[in-house]
């Protein structure tokens, strides 16, 4: 984030519309968003809500350039929001925390090259041991995380967006390989499921009379589990909750110029659950800090898409959703 205040305009592509440059600022301001939400900075999520919204309304107008775009980004006041969070993290773990030496800051491109060059020395010289082994493991961690480690975290979100919507759901933990490390290229793609998990909480967990009226357990279910085989990384959330309305969705897709009357009835199933990654398709009637400005789940399938991956959707009504992505082992 400190990256993107002072260099902003790293993210604008001049080759690129001003309508592709605004709706990628657009996406990575909502990703932010929800990453400080999830932390309770609340100053920073109105800054950015506040900028959201004048985003919005220039992609409404129509009248915009990529100047103008660089121009309210350089008229955004940043530095107050951000500053007041920050101080308030010094003054509870101490400013020394936030400027700490005890860290040496290396970067990943640095490592990646490192682990390269001992890999090649230790296959042209045919040195496979335990150690040699331990050793390319060992540099494999300095500049990989595990997929569980940077999974974990959402399993507090959804326990705070649900208390936040006054819903009951289960306790839950990421199933998978503790040990199985993924790389840098995967992060944006891991920030971005902050939108999928808030979208099994506020659009797919019902309210507690809402779920024993359909009779279901009053407590709602959302799991998250992962594989990898050599060729490929499978991650899958589901809910048990009210499921992808499809006329819904189509009335949406209608009212907002994406298709046709004619066209919808000629969609199947899966065709009209993949509406909800299009841009500005919300099933949302209100805009809150949550969610209603549809970009979220275009920001998870620009992210996928990015990698070469797809996702599945299966829904059912009264049933529940469940969302598995496929990625290319990178």
């Amino acid at each position: 984030y400190e990256y993107f205040m002072k260099n902003f305009s790293d993210y604008i592509n001049s080759a690129k519309t001003s309508l592709y440059n605004i709706n990628e600022i657009y996406r990575t301001v909502h990703t932010f968003k929800g990453t400080f939400s999830q932390l309770y900075m609340g100053d920073i999520v109105k800054f950015l809500h506040t900028l959201e919204t004048k985003l919005s309304s220039m992609l409404q107008e129509g009248n915009h350039t990529t100047q103008k775009l660089e121009e309210l980004l350089a008229q955004s006041d940043f530095i107050t929001s951000y500053a007041a969070e920050m101080e308030i993290i010094g003054s509870v773990l101490g400013h020394e925390f936030l400027e700490t030496q005890n860290f040496v800051k290396i970067n990943c491109r640095d490592i990646s090259s490192l682990e390269k060059k001992i890999h090649t020395v230790f296959t042209n010289e045919h040195l496979e041991s335990s150690e040699s082994k331990e050793i390319m493991s060992q540099i494999s961690k300095l500049s990989n995380q595990s997929l569980l480690q940077q999974l974990r975290p959402y399993t507090t979100l959804v326990h705070q967006l649900a208390v936040k919507l006054e819903k009951e759901i289960y306790e839950f933990e990421i199933i998978g390989d503790r040990e199985f490390l993924v790389s840098e290229k995967y992060k944006p793609f891991l920030k971005s499921l902050i939108h999928l998990f808030r979208n099994s909480v506020d659009h797919g967990i019902e309210d507690q009379d809402t779920r024993l009226h359909n009779n279901k357990d009053e407590v709602g279910t959302i799991s998250c589990s992962f594989s990898a085989d050599e060729d490929k990384i499978q991650i899958i959330i589901s809910d048990d909750g009210a499921g992808i309305d499809k006329d819904k969705v189509l009335t949406k897709a209608i009212g907002a110029n994406i298709l046709t009357q004619e066209e919808a009835q000629n969609l199947s199933e899966s065709e009209i659950y993949a509406l909800i990654f299009h841009e500005n398709l919300s099933t949302k009637n209100e805009i809150s800090d949550l969610s209603g400005r549809g970009i979220g789940m275009s920001a998870v399938y620009v992210e996928v898409e990015k990698l070469s991956g797809y996702i599945e959707i299966i829904s059912q009504k009264n049933v529940g959703t469940t969302f598995t992505i496929n990625l290319p082992r990178q």
